[in-house]
């Protein structure tokens, strides 16, 4: 299960003191785990005391904060005691970071997003100590920038060969930070993407940490990365029109796909039920559609699919909705992954 966390600023006209510590105490009541911020916004002024009084905070209600800094602004600190992590940008020797991972009592934090892996392996036999180290990508407030899917896929399977922890961040659609506005994905594709797909897409990715890039992140939003904070996947869901109440009972539970799947459909393995279904909205079935299997094929009643390649109407099978999937997921899927149906609104 990932861990949750969220970013604060500080330096910016749009992050007064009053209202990032309104913000660190509701991350605490909600039950976050960490909290990222940086010592080297180039549009922040150098309030490096205010930054101290969130670090100090942050340590008072128990959430682990890493740190973006850079060689030259760690002189502005009195100490760094307080930390969880460093992650550590610009200025810092191959050397000086195989020392700090074995020195320091906070987590040396790497680069995901730029350290290439011929240095990361070069780290690990100048003598990193992999367990005091952990990544994290990049965000990216400019529209386009952010990372496709396959470099952060690559990125995970390398840092997961040496066990080192991945974190990644996701936007806001609600609190964007300065001073474009546009959101802070580590990924292009989730800037717009609706948050329920996006956090199951990372989830299926493996990722170990899922941040808001952006401040100040809702409420609303904050609640809905803890919904989703679970050891299966939650496919977004939208059940068609008028769908019997037995019918959305009958999805409600926690499902696997079965190992012997094919291009047409993905199988779940334990839903079929001796309980009559009805035949309803027997329409063609395109693809992502959700079916149920009814009384018409016999020992299949109750057997759920989900239609991965178009196909014709049956009278045997109700399209009972749709979900919302991304490739990441399919794969998971077809790995084995438990997951359920998350109920959004009718189509």
């Amino acid at each position: 299960m990932f861990k949750k966390g969220l970013s604060i600023y500080t330096g910016l006209n749009d992050y007064p003191i009053e209202k990032n510590l309104e913000y660190l105490k509701l991350a605490r009541d909600l039950g976050y785990e960490f909290l990222f911020s940086s010592a080297h916004i180039n549009e922040a002024t150098q309030a490096f005391d205010d930054l101290q009084l969130i670090i100090d905070t942050a340590y008072e209600y128990g959430l682990k904060l890493s740190l973006d800094i850079s060689k030259p602004a760690m002189s502005k600190f009195k100490d760094f005691n307080h930390l969880y992590a460093l992650r550590l940008d610009y200025g810092f020797t191959l050397e000086e970071i195989v020392e700090m991972s074995n020195t320091k009592s906070y987590k040396v934090e790497l680069n995901a997003s730029t350290l290439k892996e011929e240095d990361l392996e070069k780290l690990i036999m100048m003598g990193l100590n992999p367990k005091n180290v952990r990544a994290s990508f990049n965000f990216y407030p400019k529209l386009y920038t952010g990372h496709d899917v396959e470099f952060v896929k690559n990125k995970i399977r390398l840092f997961k060969k040496y066990g080192i922890s991945v974190l990644i961040f996701i936007p806001s659609h609600t609190g964007m930070r300065p001073p474009m506005y546009e959101g802070l994905p580590s990924i292009e594709a989730h800037r717009t993407m609706n948050l329920n797909l996006v956090i199951e897409d990372l989830k299926a990715l493996g990722v170990d940490e899922i941040a808001f890039g952006d401040a100040y992140a809702s409420k609303e939003e904050l609640e809905l990365l803890k919904t989703h904070q679970t050891d299966y996947l939650i496919l977004p869901f939208n059940k068609v029109y008028n769908l019997p109440n037995s019918m959305l009972e009958h999805l409600n539970g926690t499902f696997q796909i079965r190992r012997d799947y094919n291009d047409l459909m993905l199988r779940s393995t334990t839903s079929r039920t001796e309980v009559p279904i009805p035949a309803f909205n027997t329409v063609e079935r395109v693809i992502n559609s959700v079916t149920i299997d009814n009384d018409k094929f016999l020992r299949y009643r109750g057997e759920i699919n989900i239609i991965t390649s178009p196909l014709p109407k049956d009278d045997r099978t109700n399209v009972v909705g749709m979900v919302n999937l991304t490739q990441n997921i399919i794969t998971a899927l077809k790995r084995g992954q438990k997951f359920i149906f998350g109920v959004e609104v009718d189509d």
